[in-house]
């Protein structure tokens, strides 16, 4: 896939971050990975410098690009949680079950 053809996330999308989360080949995410490394012990086994990465690395903006298979709305609330913390986690969750 081009990555032209993959949108990119207007809230998490970092001009200075250095990864590009794609969720569900739907929606990219250029996040820092130093933060999600602290925050997450699965990204930080995802990213593990000592496992070789492969030669022909899929990049986007110069980035690294991981590809999960969750849910963008699902990946944009985590974020929220690592970047905002719960109080952006919680009006998230509160408008999507009143809407």
């Amino acid at each position: 896939m081009a990555t032209g053809e993959i949108p990119r996330d207007d809230q998490y999308w970092y001009s200075t971050g250095d990864i590009v989360l794609v969720a569900n080949r739907k929606v990219a995410f250029k996040v820092y990975i130093g933060l999600l490394t602290k925050q997450s012990t699965v990204f930080r086994d995802l990213v593990n410098k000592d496992v070789p990465q492969p030669e022909n690395q899929e990049l986007i903006d110069d980035c690294p690009v991981i590809h999960l298979t969750d849910d963008p709305e699902d990946l944009k609330t985590f974020l929220a949680f690592i970047y905002d913390g719960w109080r952006c986690v919680y009006k998230s969750f509160w408008y999507r079950i009143s809407a």
